[in-house]
């Protein structure tokens, strides 16, 4: 065996700081997003939009300076692990024994 094929191609995958990023600036994320959790049965899709909505007004919000948005000032941040616990707080979500998966 050659000493080629022992050695793998290293996989770069992107940070959570640049998924944010991803998340917060193309539609076509959030969008991804919306179609994966209405994947599951029993979701209602304007409550899950809404929720979409409310959970990206919510970190957007720039500070005083107008320099950085909420999510950027947040020590640790991971995108979809504060959507889920976005969903799981929800009030509009009125069965909490089910959990979305993202």
């Amino acid at each position: 065996m050659t000493k080629e094929r022992l050695i793998k191609p290293k996989v770069l995958s992107r940070t959570p700081k640049e998924q944010a990023e991803a998340f917060f600036t193309e539609i076509n994320n959030q969008e991804l997003v919306i179609q994966k959790i209405l994947e599951q049965k029993g979701v209602y899709e304007p409550l899950i939009r809404q929720n979409i909505e409310d959970f990206v007004l919510y970190w957007t919000e720039p500070n005083k300076n107008g320099t950085k948005q909420r999510w950027e000032l947040e020590k640790t941040f991971e995108v979809f692990r504060r959507l889920r616990t976005w969903f799981a707080r929800s009030k509009t979500y009125k069965n909490p024994s089910r959990i979305i998966q993202i």
